[in-house]
């Protein structure tokens, strides 16, 4: 058995202010992988001693990096002094491995002390076949939440709300709610900052920062210490987007949710839209290179699936690239030195393309995008993509005469520079708003029709050009 396991005080000294590093977790990887088996006992006893004063992330990600074999035989071995939210701590796609390997029971024992918005996220992950037996298990009341909840939008508001939350009449005064917070603190969520003001009808009307509230005196009433213009309410059919947009905006914490009634039914905290940003961030990131929303533990089929649309895509436009060039094959036997050259146009306005392109996106993504802000970026990315083709059109000029010593190269290639960085720019703001006007996912598919049209724009200039010349 390692040393580094029986003397654990090793990994201790190495936590500062419990903050454990990389080199801690890549240690004690490797010697659950050589060592963990359901009958070392004594093993099991120093990682249970080692890892129960870890924070629960650090706990996910250590379980998180272990094969999947040894994941099953943690869970078996230290299931029962695992924190209970553990698998909201592990990353979706080890879920399925996991979860098949509990038993209902032990799966019900996770879902029992989690809160609910990291249960539900973990019964979306179980087979629809499966979810009725969990329900059978579950107490009623959080069956029919959680059923409830599932009939709403996947990327909706109520899917990533949480139900636990602290809501009060707003007649009470403010040693009402202290002695209910007294009372009731085992009900209470982990973490909150507002309390929530409701009317008769359960509908939200202001809220109380936890720091309002301790600073005033017990007899207090709620109705006068309420802020009613502070409070942003959100429907639970609202896209998460939106969401995010909204708590960036207003630089929000948590927000109360509002079913179609108007009535309280959730909130939604900070930790929760980050989730989402998060989330949107890389599915958009993965589809800006058209490798769809599948994350690193997809299994190869899957993950050839994704990509084979796209890069078969890709193929059907590089084939016009190539028509674009056999048009002006003739230009082409007649100087050799125009090939050599000719990738450097096509390249320059694919990446000056991407650039803006990548910006737009984004743009769109935060709701920049208006009429007048549209012919003001469309004019500016023109605008640079005219400076920066001057600029390399003087040194693309440099180079072909340095290499070939050639004047007309230089010139031909510095005008092919011009016309491909300029409709590199247009285009990289044209076709990501023309595309998510029509109502298709600009981060999936612009990058393809961006490239397309440089390529041809660009090998089409740099030849007929050289064609002219050489007529």
């Amino acid at each position: 058995m390692p040393d580094t396991i029986l003397e654990h005080s090793h990994y201790r000294l190495m936590q500062p202010d419990n903050k454990i590093s990389i080199t801690i977790i890549n240690d004690m990887i490797e010697d659950i992988e050589n060592d963990l088996h359901e009958d070392s006992h004594e093993f099991i006893a120093y990682i249970k001693d080692i890892i129960s004063d870890w924070h629960d992330s650090d706990i996910g990600e250590l379980i998180s990096n272990l094969s999947k074999q040894t994941q099953l035989t943690f869970f078996d071995c230290l299931g029962h002094d695992l924190p209970d939210d553990i698998i909201a701590y592990i990353p979706e796609g080890l879920h399925e491995d996991i979860l098949d390997h509990l038993t209902d029971q032990q799966l019900t024992r996770y879902l029992r002390n989690m809160e609910s918005d990291d249960a539900l996220a973990i019964i979306e992950s179980i087979a629809r076949e499966d979810r009725e037996n969990i329900f059978k298990l579950l107490p009623d009341a959080a069956s029919s939440m959680y059923r409830k909840l599932l009939t709403y939008p996947e990327d909706s508001a109520a899917r990533i709300m949480r139900r636990e939350s602290v809501v009060i009449p707003e007649h009470w005064i403010v040693g009402d709610i202290i002695d209910y917070m007294r009372e009731r603190h085992s009900f209470l969520p982990s973490q909150f900052y507002n309390i929530i003001i409701v009317d008769p009808s359960h509908k939200p009307v202001g809220l109380i920062p936890l720091a309002t509230l301790m600073r005033m005196e017990r007899p207090t009433k709620i109705y006068d210490i309420m802020d009613s213009n502070a409070l942003h309410i959100i429907p639970t059919d609202m896209d998460q987007e939106d969401v995010a947009q909204l708590f960036r905006k207003y630089g929000l914490i948590e927000v109360p949710v509002t079913d179609e009634f108007g009535r309280f039914v959730g909130v939604i905290t900070i930790d929760d839209v980050v989730d989402v940003i998060d989330e949107e961030h890389s599915e958009d990131m993965l589809r800006l290179a058209g490798v769809g929303e599948h994350n690193l533990y997809a299994d190869i089929t899957q993950m050839t699936k994704a990509r084979f649309s796209w890069l078969f895509i890709n193929l059907l436009t590089a084939v016009l690239a190539s028509v674009a060039i056999a048009i002006f094959s003739d230009v082409l036997a007649q100087i050799v030195s125009l090939a050599i050259l000719m990738p450097i146009v096509a390249s320059m306005g694919g990446n000056a393309a991407t650039q803006t392109m990548t910006v737009t996106i984004r743009a769109i993504t935060l709701n920049q995008i208006n009429r007048k802000t549209l012919i003001s970026i469309f004019f500016k990315e023109s605008f640079v993509g005219w400076i920066n083709g001057v600029i390399f059109a003087i040194l693309s000029f440099m180079m072909a005469y340095v290499w070939f010593e050639e004047i007309f190269l230089g010139i031909i290639i510095g005008m092919a520079m011009i016309i491909n960085l300029v409709i590199a720019g247009i285009c990289g703001v044209v076709i990501p708003i023309t595309l998510n006007h029509m109502k298709f996912d600009p981060a999936v598919s612009s990058s393809v029709f961006v490239t397309t049209i440089t390529d041809i724009v660009g090998f089409g200039a740099f030849l007929g050009l050289a064609s002219f010349y050489i007529l």
